[in-house]
Order: C-alpha cells, then structure tokens, then sequence
C-alpha cells in the first residue's frame, strides 16, 4: 500500500527511534538543486524542509541544513560519490542513503510520478547497476515510492528494536 507523505510524517512523529536535524531552509533547498543541477522531488524535498536529515536505527537518511552531520550532508556525500564511485554514478539517480557496504539508495529521478515521488533503486558500487533490492525495505516494483520507502524503513527499525 502506498504511503502519502502525510502518513509517512504521522509515522515519523510516532517513532521514539528517529533522532532528526531542525529542517532545512528553502534557500538550503534551492542551493543544493543548484549544486547537485537537480530537482529535488516531492517527498523528499518535503522530509528534508521538515526534517533536514534522519536516523532510524543504523539507518541515515542524507540530508541538509544547519544541524546536519557532514557525513550525513547530501550535496557533500553525493558529489563525493559522483566523482569516487567506480562507476559514474548517473545524474538521473540522486543517493539518499548508504547501506554500510558501499552501495547506495538512490531515487531514481527520471521515473517520478505526477507528485513528484520516485522509486528507490540500490546502486551497486561495484557493478554499476540499479538493481531492485528485496529486503522488506525495498520492494522491487516501479512503483514504490520514497514515501513507502521511508515509511517501511522507520516501522521496520521501530519493530525491530522493540520486539528484541
């Protein structure tokens, strides 16, 4: 079931296990756009106005403004991967998260839908390729959202540390 952005901040608020920056500011926003020559979209431009950044867990959200740690800053970590990456990491795919090993979360910003919410698709560093991840976080169907995403990450995590 898809996640709109106003369930996936009830989900946010309800969570004890996300500690969070103050937001970034409009102008941070539009800076980073100008930086990465990118659109930031819907839902994610949304978390990081609201938000700034996130942590779930062992789980970093990249994010922007004032209060983010810098390995956590998205404009640094994404042109750090775009000129490290031992592949060159397409402009269309804009990483959000790293998974500890070296691989990436990306929207996949060509496949946006009307509202401007995209698929997420893990970059593999060492191949190059987008390939659908099925974890219980991501699930490889065109049609999941970051919203989604983000949403099942937070529950998962939630779940996780409450049931041990």
């Amino acid at each position: 079931m898809r996640v709109t952005l106003e369930e996936l901040i009830e989900v946010i608020h309800q969570s004890p296990h996300i500690d969070c920056g103050g937001g970034a500011t409009a102008e941070e926003l539009a800076q980073a756009q100008a930086d990465l020559g990118i659109i930031i979209p819907g839902c994610y431009g949304m978390i990081l106005r609201l938000f700034g950044w996130l942590s779930v867990g062992s789980w970093e959200l990249f994010g922007l403004g004032s209060q983010t740690p810098p390995h956590l800053h998205l404009v640094a970590m994404v042109t750090e991967e775009r000129r490290s990456s031992r592949r060159s990491l397409p402009i269309s795919l804009l990483p959000v998260m790293n998974n500890g090993g070296g691989d990436l979360f990306c929207l996949e910003l060509e496949s946006a839908d009307a509202e401007g919410d995209c698929p997420v698709r893990l970059w593999d560093h060492r191949l190059g390729l987008v390939n659908p991840w099925d974890s219980g976080l991501i699930v490889p169907d065109e049609s999941e959202s970051f919203c989604t995403w983000l949403a099942n990450a937070v529950r998962g995590e939630f779940e996780a540390e409450t049931s041990i």
